[in-house]
């Protein structure tokens, strides 16, 4: 039950599954064709295995492997789960991944270089110290909600935990709402059924796995450079991370535009949307390591 309805991490985890290299494959016809004795799957996340098509809510732990001889570890492309319209592209994985993992968790691994929280802060303190308003600017936080070492002289203010929170809720939204724009232009311009605005908008997983990786690193380079390492890579890393998910993503939306029967100019402009949401991700990440 924790493993299919209550881990908070299940829906970021069923998304970035999508481009899984390796899942397990469930020969249909060999399974209703066993017979053998009857096991039931020991199965954490409770699937029905014989129908199981799509990694996204499988957790790979192995259980089922070799269940009536049609379950198997297997490797596969990337990008074929998105791109079987066999598997169905729902909303709520379309939302997850441009409102939660490029949104809301792009905004938490950039707010402690953003120069714009930094300059919403001091216009905010400035306005309240003004007024004679200094509630928010007591630094009596609990520790268990935010950052409270007086002795390390690491405190934070309420103003600061209400604009942490402002900023990875209301920039998330934003930033998740600017990315739905081209997928929403390139399903509106082919007019094709399968081809949706959450399919479109499922492109972006590779993307949406590259600034994962590149978030959760920044804290694993923070610890690096205080040991002194050589990190002289690093850049180059981050460019050719980042490179890979846009050329993965872009390649996925223009495989999605050439299976669609519209005309030519009708691909030009869908495969044209989906450059924006790519190259707005790619401009957020080069601000956040070569501009900030």
């Amino acid at each position: 039950i924790w493993c299919r309805y209550l881990c908070p991490a299940s829906g970021v985890f069923a998304v970035l599954a999508k481009i899984a290299p390796l899942h397990y494959k469930v020969d249909r016809d060999a399974w209703d064709k066993h017979q053998g004795d009857f096991e039931p799957v020991n199965c954490a996340p409770l699937l029905d295995v014989r129908r199981m098509t799509s990694a996204s809510e499988c957790h790979s732990c192995g259980r089922c492997a070799g269940q009536r001889d049609a379950v198997t570890y297997s490797a596969r492309s990337p990008f074929s789960e998105i791109l079987d319209f066999n598997n169905p592209a729902r909303t709520p994985d379309a939302l997850t991944l441009v409102y939660g993992v490029l949104g809301v968790a792009t905004a938490a691994f950039q707010w402690t270089l953003s120069p714009w929280l930094l300059s919403a802060k001091l216009a905010a303190a400035e306005w309240l110290v003004d007024h004679d308003h200094f509630a928010l600017l007591d630094n009596d936080v609990p520790w268990w909600l935010l950052t409270h070492y007086p002795e390390a002289s690491d405190l934070f203010t309420w103003l600061d935990g209400a604009l942490i929170l402002a900023y990875l809720l209301g920039g998330g939204f934003l930033l998740g709402s600017l990315l739905l724009i081209g997928p929403a232009l390139a399903a509106r311009a082919l007019k094709t059924e399968h081809l949706s605005w959450q399919r479109f908008t499922l492109a972006l997983t590779p993307l949406a796995a590259a600034s994962v990786i590149l978030g959760l690193s920044m804290l694993t380079v923070t610890h690096l450079k205080a040991e002194h390492l050589w990190l002289g890579w690093l850049p180059w890393f981050r460019i050719g991370l980042l490179t890979a998910g846009c050329l993965g993503s872009l390649w996925l939306a223009f495989q999605l535009v050439l299976r669609s029967t519209g005309k030519n100019a009708q691909k030009w402009n869908a495969g044209i949307a989906m450059l924006w949401p790519v190259g707005l991700m790619a401009t957020v990440w080069t601000l956040v390591f070569f501009v900030w």
